[in-house]
């Protein structure tokens, strides 16, 4: 089933890299890439005072001098500054047109009446754009394609990847949300960004006194526990949605007023589960009758079984978009499985890890001055030296796949969500949209940006600026501010 990308969410909004747009152009100035005197007092004076530890890099991005350091070589948390890596890891060893693939299969006979005499299978590849719809398609092709009945059983084939479906650096409160879902390779996505393993409850103010009205993107497997009252129109509105840890129960507490609207964005427990009731009961709708409804997950038969349906994901490129424009952990921690799968045949958050390491390696990434156990950087033992990530990205920039790396990257000010991203919302005055392309990171007491940055006088920087002691953006937002609105020197250039 064909899947709309995102290349046309960016149509005409590609940002040149600084260091492509500066090579491109000729002059007759030469400028000298250094900070000035003033500028490196300032960020001295700043850091010196902050209660923060903090690592800052800063590269010339056209020939990768060090043009400014404050404990550079100090291992610090990377956040979401990991998914830097692991984005280019996955664009290098899938490659930018990988797609993930979902396929139905069925063993035994179809006879003539339409019933057929064995299983089917729906076997998963980890494929994060799988939606509802896509369950829906499925079912109403195996229908036109002659299929009536089903006299064997409904099987999930997950085994793909492990069912260790929290990767390490999740812990039980980052579990319930949607930013720790667990992932697995029958996972389903309730949007168009992908938010693999999650869903969203709705919750709707019904007539006063009553229940109100709940509702889910997709049900699936899960279970409402609804403790919630209808107040009068106009009351305030004051709803929970949570899941309770380790079940499939999801409560609504409170009040909502008549006719108001709210919903939430949470994880389920088990997506392999919730993917397959929703399958099973898409095939029923579809006038397929079960004689076993009841699903099972088993590994698909070598030998015996005819491919119904081949359903391709959108390609990594157009994936690339939503995972790092708004900090994806669950295409993170799916991305990571899927290398540890093709390098190592094992989907595995480990066998991925390791991946990664080959592929930094490869890449004269130091062991000692990038450690990680996940790809997603939810994890505080995810570590870099701001000098090793500067070096990362000016040697990135060679990449072939560098402007499908460097187009995913959020664009500071830019209030577009899958242009703005993460940075929609910061540095918005008019001298500062537009000059910082750079992932950030966020995760308790923890925060970072890494990137590319145009300074006011067009000179293309890469800057790391990473902290911890604080869950504010204060410091670095002041930091790079300071860096870009420096001023460079300029000398007359000699010419023939």
């Amino acid at each position: 089933m064909k899947r709309v990308s995102f290349a046309s969410a960016l149509a005409g909004l590609f940002l040149f890299s600084p260091v492509m747009e500066s090579q491109a152009a000729t002059t007759n100035t030469t400028q000298k890439e250094i900070l000035t005197n003033s500028t490196i007092k300032t960020l001295n004076k700043t850091l010196e005072a902050s209660t923060l530890t903090t690592g800052i890099s800063v590269r010339d991005a056209k020939t990768g001098k060090s043009l400014y350091t404050y404990n550079a070589k100090n291992l610090m948390s990377t956040a979401s500054n990991m998914k830097l890596l692991t984005g280019s890891a996955a664009l290098s060893t899938l490659g930018e047109n990988y797609r993930f693939t979902t396929t139905v299969k069925t063993t035994g006979k179809l006879k003539k009446n339409g019933t057929l005499m064995g299983d089917i299978y729906l076997v998963g590849q980890g494929d994060p754009t799988l939606h509802k719809s896509d369950l829906t398609h499925f079912a109403k092709v195996l229908k036109a394609k002659g299929i009536k009945k089903i006299s064997g059983h409904v099987y999930g084939d997950e085994s793909w990847f492990d069912n260790k479906y929290l990767a390490p650096g999740i812990n039980k409160a980052d579990s319930l949300t949607y930013y720790g879902a667990p992932v697995s390779a029958l996972a389903t996505s309730p949007n168009k960004e992908y938010d693999t393993g999650t869903v969203v409850v709705y919750v709707k103010g019904d007539k006063e006194g009553k229940e109100p009205k709940v509702a889910f993107s997709a049900k699936g497997h899960l279970k409402v526990v609804n403790k919630a009252k209808t107040v009068k129109k106009g009351d305030t509105t004051a709803i929970k949605i949570s899941r309770k840890y380790g079940t499939n129960k999801v409560y609504v507490t409170g009040k909502i007023a008549e006719g108001s609207k709210t919903d939430k964005w949470i994880s389920v427990d088990d997506p392999s589960k919730h993917t397959m009731t929703i399958f099973t009961t898409e095939l029923t709708k579809a006038g397929i009758t079960l004689k076993n409804p009841a699903y099972k997950l088993a590994v698909t038969p070598k030998k015996g079984t005819t491919t119904r349906i081949t359903d391709k994901s959108v390609p990594l490129k157009s994936i690339m978009v939503p995972f790092m424009k708004l900090s994806n952990n669950g295409i993170a921690d799916t991305l990571t499985k899927t290398m540890g799968k093709k390098v190592f045949n094992k989907g595995t958050n480990a066998s991925g890890v390791k991946a990664i390491q080959t592929y930094a390696t490869a890449h004269s990434v130091s062991a000692k001055n990038w450690t990680y156990i996940d790809g997603s950087g939810l994890s505080h033992q995810d570590k870099v030296t701001a000098n090793q990530m500067t070096k990362f990205l000016y040697h990135a920039q060679k990449e072939k796949y560098y402007k499908t790396l460097y187009t995913s990257l959020p664009v500071a000010g830019n209030d577009e969500r899958m242009v703005g991203g993460t940075l929609r919302y910061r540095f918005t005055t008019a001298d500062m949209v537009n000059r910082i392309v750079a992932k950030t990171g966020s995760i308790n007491n923890v925060r970072t940006l890494s990137g590319y940055m145009t300074q006011k006088d067009g000179d293309p920087l890469i800057v790391s600026v990473l902290t911890s002691g604080s869950s504010s953006t204060a410091l670095i937002d002041s930091v790079v501010t300071t860096i870009i609105n420096d001023d460079v020197v300029v000398t007359a250039k000699k010419t023939k």
